[in-house]
């Protein structure tokens, strides 16, 4: 097996991170995944018979720990947090590089190379019990999932990325060097060119790991830009390339349930690092919102289905939304409902 940062050859395949190539004769049948937010592979299809018709060749759905619903006997094996699944000896364990994950009880086989970063928890705790919110990309430090900062990154580059000589989500792709995808490009009339990345906050803190991390992230996707466009790039403004904003940069976004009021700010003094933080200031449910959480209420049931309460008039009661979720009848009602976001400390 050969590996590099955008593909992964296999005596089997060429994997991608969209999906594989498998050979077919004396062409190639491609198959694509469909990722949820934790990298789950949980639909994998392909026109087999080149219709133009995409057939599904497998399904997966998991329990929070890894644990599928229902075994599959197709031979992609790229599945939970898009790991590879081991099935040698019947262990069934998926490989993240450092370490092995055991989905049957939710731990690791062996200790956490970076332990000292977790004092408080077991070494073989995976993702600090909680894998909705977090992923291990190499089974040796715990990641946010944080979709409401995927969210603000999305609208964030998208309004930046409109204005003249400046792009959003811009990806690059180099053979041996890797692949890397850069918040914001810059490409000025007058050659100066330049790459920005947006963060969290908590990144801003100087000699933290989180803000050397950026820094390097930052220094990679320049070499990339390099490399892939043959001219020159800066980080920020430290060749002289403007910033893309003065001063705070107000957003309001919608992820998930709730509307949302962000700041994006570049500290006085900081321009040529090419580091744009933001915090999330409020967030209030939208009106589908409101009354997913009622239903909640009314029924005691976690209700994770937003789309059949949207599809509802806006005049029907809760009890009706109730039981369209969930299928019981209600009968008491819940005018309003307030929750703490831990997105917002993050």
């Amino acid at each position: 097996m050969v590996t590099n940062a955008a593909l992964l050859y296999h005596s089997e395949a060429v994997f991608f991170y969209h999906g594989r190539a498998t050979p077919s004769g004396t062409s190639w049948q491609y198959e694509y995944y469909l990722k949820d937010h934790l990298g789950n592979t949980r639909v994998i299809f392909s026109d087999t018979n080149n219709d133009g018709e995409p057939e599904i060749l497998q399904e997966a759905d998991y329990y929070p720990f890894g644990m599928r619903h229902v075994n599959s006997t197709a031979t992609n094996h790229y599945l939970y947090n898009g790991k590879e699944l081991n099935t040698d000896l019947g262990l069934d364990w998926y490989d993240y590089g450092a370490r092995w994950l055991d989905v049957e009880t939710g731990r690791w086989n062996g200790i956490d190379p970076l332990a000292e970063n977790y004092h408080s928890w077991s070494g073989y705790n995976y993702v600090l019990n909680n894998p909705i919110s977090f992923t291990d990309p190499d089974g040796r430090s715990v990641k946010p999932t944080n979709l409401t900062g995927i969210a603000l990154h999305y609208v964030a580059t998208n309004i930046i990325g409109a204005q003249p000589y400046w792009r959003g989500e811009v990806t690059f792709d180099i053979p041996i060097l890797g692949k890397g995808r850069a918040d914001l490009v810059y490409q000025g009339p007058d050659g100066n060119n330049a790459i920005w990345e947006i963060k969290p906050v908590s990144y801003r803190k100087e000699g933290s790991l989180k803000h050397q991390e950026a820094l390097d992230q930052l220094e990679r996707y320049r070499q990339l830009a390099e490399a892939q466009t043959g001219m020159s790039f800066s980080t920020g403004s430290s060749r002289g390339a403007p910033p893309p904003f003065q001063g705070t940069k107000k957003v309001s976004f919608v992820s998930g349930l709730y509307q949302y009021e962000a700041s994006l700010f570049i500290p006085v003094g900081q321009e040529n690092k090419g580091l744009i933080y933001y915090t999330l200031d409020s967030r209030k449910l939208t009106p589908a919102g409101e009354r997913v959480v009622q239903a909640t209420v009314v029924t005691g049931t976690v209700v994770a289905t937003a789309v059949v309460v949207a599809s509802l008039p806006v005049t029907a009661p809760t009890a009706a939304v109730a039981t369209a979720v969930t299928g019981v009848a209600a009968t008491i009602a819940v005018s309003s409902v307030s929750e703490p976001d831990p997105q917002l400390s993050q």
